[in-house]
């Protein structure tokens, strides 16, 4: 199967499953207490109960841009596929990733979450490529304590 033929294939079916995430989310709040609605919404803002229906419509709509670019590309027929080395690579790269980051998640509760993160940026910047150490060290510390700040102190989510 082509490439481009199963990347518009992917994103069909994600922009299937986060619209069956988003009914389900509505389902949920439908059959909860109205009670703990209430003090859900009485927060105001983004919070941890926010984020699933937010990855769900983003998700939406990267997919979708995915399918319009895919469309207007029409190359499903003619690209060529990728070599056997190549595939293998992603592959590779794919079940590492899901690894590490499984790893990372099981050690969120037991490590400072700037410490952990900035390691976790700093290995898959080497695992995807980028040599300069310097550079890659930098950029994982400052990501982490970037992210740290957006989802520990701004949004008050604990782990």
């Amino acid at each position: 199967m082509n490439r481009n033929l199963l990347e518009l294939i992917v994103s069909l079916v994600l922009i299937g499953v986060s619209a069956a995430s988003l009914m389900t989310i509505g389902m949920a709040e439908d059959s909860a207490s109205p009670f703990l609605l209430a003090q859900e919404r009485s927060l105001g803002g983004i919070d941890y109960s926010s984020f699933p229906r937010l990855y769900a419509i983003v998700l939406i709509i990267l997919c979708g841009l995915n399918v319009a670019l895919l469309i207007k590309k029409r190359g499903w027929t003619t690209q060529q596929d990728a070599s056997q080395e190549k595939r293998r690579r992603i592959v590779w790269l794919t079940l590492a990733t899901g690894v590490l980051t499984l790893v990372y998640t099981l050690l969120l509760p037991y490590i400072n979450f700037v410490v952990v993160t900035a390691v976790f940026l700093f290995v898959m910047f080497r695992l995807y490529g980028r040599t300069n150490l310097l550079k890659n060290s930098t950029v994982a510390v400052a990501g982490s304590v970037l992210f740290w700040v957006v989802f520990v102190y701004l949004s008050h989510l604990t782990i």
